[in-house]
């Protein structure tokens, strides 16, 4: 394991109450939803719970692609050599909201590492 270390100057609350507004917001957006699983990865994760794209019932993008366009989350690979069938496009957003300085990325300058204790 490790433990996430906050960036010198880094807001933290502060970044952690945008990113849960965000969520939220696209949440009440839209409250009944569809849930995809990727076919190249487990449908669970490792303590039981469900590894899913979540997107509008009504069709459009998902939560997960509006979070990482808007700055707030980034792909987890847990197994590089199998990523998950929509890792490039949520890197390409990722990419694109960094460079527009969006969510975390204007808040904190970056997303924090995973530091070995």
């Amino acid at each position: 394991g490790g433990a996430s270390r906050c960036r010198a100057g880094c807001p933290r609350p502060r970044a952690s109450r945008s990113a849960s507004s965000a969520s939220q917001a696209l949440a009440a957006v839209s409250p009944k939803v569809t849930l995809t699983t990727d076919p190249t990865q487990d449908r669970t994760d490792r303590y039981g719970r469900l590894l899913a794209y979540v997107a509008p019932a009504a069709g459009g993008e998902s939560f997960q692609a509006r979070l990482v366009a808007g700055g707030w989350a980034l792909v987890y690979r847990f197994n590089k050599t199998h990523p998950p069938q929509r890792a490039g496009q949520y890197d390409h957003l990722a990419s694109r909201a960094r460079a527009a300085d969006r969510g975390v990325w204007r808040l904190c300058g970056g997303f924090h590492k995973r530091l070995a204790r």
